[in-house]
């Protein structure tokens, strides 16, 4: 009786009546504002398109041609309150690229169908900033090829000057080509043009233009490439052809030789030669070859170098010319020794890795010099330096660089050993 006595009283509550009713009335005001709500019209930027790959699929072809990322502009029409919702996003709107009219190799114009949030009502789609996309789809090809450079100026130096254009030379050599087997069929060239206007007197470099074409020199399109083809330098090689001493440089000489250059004999004595532009203001004279000290036995040493085998920043102007270099080392005695674990060093080993040669691959070195300072040779006079070249985790074959603590002696011949690379602990 009690509780029911004070429902009775709260019901005949006028404070009570007064919040029911200031209640009731913001909820019959919020229904009937959201009823009654003005529509209005908005972009929702910035949708993402896909493709619907279902059929191509089926019949094994890819799309392209397509960019990546692919978005259009959705003009939308609904009540205003429902734009203050967090699902009229972008990302919650679908737009899909509609393929079942695809049935065969070719290029498709493809009609954009966008449809808004799933659990959101009474939203149209007005208009849209693209209503079809064209896109190629067919069998994927990949082949790789060789970039040719093409310089289309020929006259970049004086023809009465003593200077010579040689070889483009590109940053990049080749490429490989993704595209539809249908277009990949009509490649014919695959080239970096370029040209200049002006005469030039020095090497210079170019950023040309990429190019994939036809028989009948029309561009292909629709095809994808594995290197930035934008990016691509053409550097233009210009010689001043000179008339300079012919000569030669040893490489990694012991310490003696370094400071006192071994002897040679080298025919032609001159040599009218191309020299780089950069360097021939300098070139006192013309060392076109380079001789590795491992290369050189005990007695008379033979050598003849052509075009191809010439030093970096000359170029000979006969192609049939021929460098002959003879080197006599004199009598030298020889000791074989093997190499002691403890002097390799390890260069470029990766991170969080360690090496260690094969134990059953221990490698013998021929070292040559004269006979005092042979007789007193000892393996803690053998460094061995082995470039990792950052390699992974496994069995790995390398050549090993060999230095030897005396001032006249030298390893002769080229070596190599198994370095095994591990996960440290």
């Amino acid at each position: 009786m009690k509780n029911k006595h004070s429902l009775s009283s709260l019901l005949y509550s006028k404070k009570f009546l007064m919040v029911v009713s200031v209640l009731l009335a913001f909820v019959i005001w919020g229904m009937f504002s959201i009823y009654k709500s003005p529509e209005t019209q908005q972009v929702i930027k910035g949708v993402p398109v896909t493709i619907d790959m279902g059929v191509p699929n089926q019949l094994g072809y890819e799309a392209f041609g397509t960019e990546k990322n692919m978005t259009v502009d959705v003009t939308v029409q609904a009540k205003r309150y429902l734009f203050a919702d967090k699902t009229m996003k972008a990302e919650n709107f679908k737009a899909v690229a509609i393929t079942s009219n695809v049935s065969r190799p070719g290029a498709y114009s493809l009609n954009i169908k966008v449809t808004p949030p799933s659990d959101t009502n009474n939203i149209k789609i007005i208009s849209k900033s693209i209503d079809s996309i064209s896109v190629y789809f067919d069998v994927p090809s990949t082949k790789e090829y060789k970039i040719e450079p093409v310089l289309k100026n020929t006259n970049i130096i004086n023809s009465n000057t003593d200077f010579l254009v040689d070889t483009p030379v590109l940053s990049e050599e080749k490429v490989t080509i993704k595209g539809p087997a249908s277009e990949m069929g009509k490649i014919k060239t695959v080239s970096a043009v370029a040209s200049v206007q002006e005469q030039k007197k020095e090497s210079f470099t170019l950023n040309p233009k990429f190019e994939v074409k036809d028989s009948s020199g029309n561009d292909i399109n629709y095809l994808s490439y594995n290197i930035d083809v934008d990016n691509i330098f053409m550097t233009v090689p210009i010689y001043k052809i000179l008339t300079l001493p012919t000569g030669a440089t040893f490489e990694n000489a012991p310490a003696y030789y370094v400071k006192n250059p071994i002897k040679y004999e080298i025919n032609p004595k001159t040599i009218r030669v191309g020299v780089l532009s950069g360097i021939a203001d300098k070139a006192k004279t013309a060392d076109l070859v380079k001789i590795d000290f491992s290369s050189l036995h005990g007695g008379v040493n033979t050598f003849v170098f052509d075009e191809n085998s010439i030093a970096d920043g000359f170029k000979l102007l006969d192609e049939n010319q021929k460098i002959n270099v003879k080197v006599n080392v004199g009598n030298v005695k020889s000791k074989e020794l093997q190499i002691s674990p403890n002097n390799i060093k390890f260069n470029n080993l990766k991170p969080k890795t360690k090496a260690k040669i094969l134990s059953n691959n221990n490698v013998k070195i021929i070292i040559l010099g004269p006979a005092t300072e042979i007789a007193d040779l000892e393996t803690a006079d053998i460094m061995a330096n082995i470039d990792l070249k950052n390699a992974d985790v496994g069995t790995h074959t390398f050549p090993i660089s060999i230095g030897v603590k005396k001032n006249y002696c030298w390893a002769y011949g080229k070596y190599q050993s198994q370095v095994i690379i591990e996960n440290a602990n």
